[in-house]
């Protein structure tokens, strides 16, 4: 029976977080459903891998024995039989002594900026990266189509010794080949640079800071080794009126005195434009009014935040008339209408 490295198959590293084989797991099956693919005649077979793998994985218990045994880990739980044991040694000692050395691509880490507005309702971001992936005109392997030899140290087998006593070959490094002539794109690296255009999902709530992850995104792997991943950092724009806190956002709203004196109906912004709240009469400055569920959906996109709105009631610059007439309407009005300042002053005196 074949045997499958799991996390190869989900395309994840060893040590990936539940909430990441969940999340690979959700887009390779639907990526594979056979219902999805019914031109694709090995779509079912791959899908039922996928199942399988993540099965073992999602388990904590049969995760640690698939990572304790590896290729001896069998679905039904006994012990790896005899002759699983005998091609398990061989294949170990194949691997050993390869000469094709796989590498996983590097990771890339790029950053973008984005308004308040498409972190609350989410957003498709476009972002150019550049990759490194293997030549296309060598393969990777750094040389012109006639420009690798056969070693002459080791003929070709890559390695020097009996079987028991063996060590790659110093001449070739164990591939069993030397290049002569190097490849003219890459200059004998195997490596070219590509430029991407990538759609990003941004999902609505996303934090400053926080890091969204696209698998096999990053620098190609060497000699199919997996590809790295593409790590993307979000950042948020300065807003003009908005500040936020959580999934609550807060807003500072001047107003006109007058405003506040006599109550109004006024204007104020929203995430998805424009609202209208009653200011009381006798409302003071920094009195805070809520628009509730308006704000920032939290993570899993159940419930939102609210928005705040802090007036702050403007002062005017009077000229010498106008002085005149508030001095009058401030004689005429009663010490109770400014219980506050009345209450205050009088327990100042009081203390003297």
């Amino acid at each position: 029976m074949k045997k499958h490295n799991y996390y190869t198959l989900l395309g994840i590293p060893k040590g990936a977080t539940p909430e990441e084989i969940r999340q690979s797991y959700r887009a390779l099956a639907m990526r594979f459903h056979p219902d999805r693919n019914p031109e694709n005649p090995n779509a079912a077979e791959r899908f039922h891998e996928i199942v399988e793998a993540y099965e073992i994985l999602s388990d904590p218990i049969r995760r640690q024995q698939y990572d304790q045994l590896g290729a001896l880990f069998r679905l039904d739980g006994r012990p790896p039989e005899k002759e699983d044991l005998s091609a398990f040694v061989s294949e170990t000692i194949s691997r050993i002594f390869s000469r094709k050395k796989e590498k996983k691509g590097t990771d890339l880490h790029y950053e973008i900026t984005i308004s308040l507005e498409q972190a609350a309702f989410g957003s498709q971001v476009s972002i150019n990266i550049v990759r490194e992936c293997n030549c296309n005109s060598c393969g990777g392997v750094g040389c012109a189509p006639d420009g690798l030899e056969t070693c002459p140290k080791c003929e070709g087998k890559g390695s020097l010794g009996g079987r028991i006593f063996r060590s790659n070959c110093d001449r070739c490094g164990g591939t069993g080949s030397i290049i002569t002539k190097r490849c003219k794109r890459c200059g004998g690296t195997g490596r070219t640079d590509k430029q991407e255009s990538l759609e990003i999902n941004v999902p609505q709530g996303v934090q400053a800071g926080q890091t969204l992850r696209i698998i096999s995104k990053g620098n190609e792997g060497t000699k199919a080794g997996m590809d790295g991943h593409l790590f993307i950092r979000v950042q948020l724009q300065e807003h003009p009126h908005f500040s936020r806190r959580g999934c609550d956002i807060f807003c500072d709203v001047p107003i006109h005195w007058s405003e506040a004196v006599l109550g109004a109906t006024i204007l104020v912004p929203t995430l998805s434009g424009s609202s209208l709240i009653r200011i009381p009469k006798g409302t003071q400055s920094h009195k805070t009014f809520r628009l509730k569920e308006q704000g920032l959906p939290d993570a899993e996109g159940k419930k939102r935040g609210d928005i705040h709105y802090k007036v702050i009631v403007e002062v005017p610059q009077l000229d010498r008339e106008l002085e005149k007439i508030i001095s009058q309407l401030d004689q005429t009005l009663a010490s109770k209408s400014h219980t506050n300042v009345h209450s205050f002053r009088t327990s100042i005196h009081h203390k003297e």
